[in-house]
């Protein structure tokens, strides 16, 4: 199996939670996209 691909995917992923948070964090605005990312992560790890 490509594990580079699925590095990049669960990198990506770790970021743009990251970004979210930070996002979240700096104006305290809750997003529409995080329910959308912590749905896709669990995914991602249990395709490592």
């Amino acid at each position: 199996m490509p594990v580079t691909m699925e590095a990049f995917l669960l990198g990506a992923g770790i970021a743009a939670v990251a970004i979210a948070n930070m996002a979240i964090m700096a104006t305290k605005i809750p997003f529409i996209r995080t329910p959308d990312l912590s749905r896709i992560a669990p995914y991602l790890l249990t395709k490592c």
